[in-house]
């Protein structure tokens, strides 16, 4: 469990402060995984390549804070209980916390308009509880506060 090997090395940070430190880490390593499948170099994408980057981060943290492997979450297949309520959270957290439009939320997880409306009014409904509420409002946000993707340009050959 990396949170786990991240507290024995730092006993003195705190969960949030973990939290904050290991998502920072795995946007990193996920967006250099990310333009190293797609074969890019430095400069600015499309939107579509945005949204992409941003339903990566929502899922890694989602993915961190509930025990879900993010593949699963951005994967075609319909998964599991856990795995669908998860990716639920991952497009809800899009939707609210990016300000993505629930089409792009749809396309950047592969999903229909309809899918995404419904996982976010499934999330709102939860809000009205004060503990839901408030883990949801600690990971809004830890997404707010990541810095906007300078994302890669096509490689000119």
């Amino acid at each position: 469990n990396p949170q786990r090997r991240i507290e024995e090395k730092n006993p003195r940070l705190g969960k949030k402060s973990i939290l904050h430190f290991w998502c920072g880490r795995t946007l990193l390593a996920g967006m250099e995984r990310l333009f190293e499948r797609r074969g890019v170099g430095m400069g600015v994408l499309s939107k579509r390549a945005e949204d992409a980057a941003s339903a990566e981060l929502a899922a890694n943290v989602v993915s961190y804070a509930l025990g879900v492997s993010p593949e699963s979450i951005v994967d075609d297949a319909r998964g599991c209980s856990q795995t669908a309520y998860a990716r639920q959270l991952a497009m809800y957290l899009c939707h609210v916390a990016f300000e993505l439009s629930l089409a792009r939320v749809a396309a950047a997880f592969g999903r229909d308009r309809s899918t995404v409306a419904h996982a976010c009014h499934m999330i709102e409904d939860r809000r009205d509880e004060p503990q839901f509420d408030l883990w949801m409002s600690a990971l809004e946000q830890m997404l707010r506060a990541a810095p906007a993707p300078v994302l890669p340009e096509r490689a000119q050959a």
